[in-house]
């Protein structure tokens, strides 16, 4: 689970199968959403907070969000959740 690594998410919902890469700005997984009948293989995206630098955690929520609405409008995603 996520939680493991300190990520919470509602009702536990994701499983981690493996690391897929690591950036300056986030850690990428693949997951199993175990919430979902036939609990699908999707990608969870994280932040790294190893900064408490203000500036740094807000130009990575401004780049995180930004991936986030280029991937919806390319229909990349079927469910997308970011906040």
């Amino acid at each position: 689970m996520l939680s493991q690594l300190g990520f919470n998410f509602p009702n536990e919902q994701y499983q981690i199968l493996r690391k897929l890469g690591e950036g300056g700005f986030a850690q990428i997984y693949i997951v199993k959403d175990i919430s979902l009948p036939n609990q699908p293989e999707c990608v969870v995206k994280t932040l790294k907070t190893d900064s408490i630098e203000a500036q740094y955690l807000e130009d990575a929520k401004t780049l995180f969000h930004r991936e986030a609405q280029i991937l919806e409008q390319l229909g990349l995603t079927t469910r997308f959740r970011h906040s």
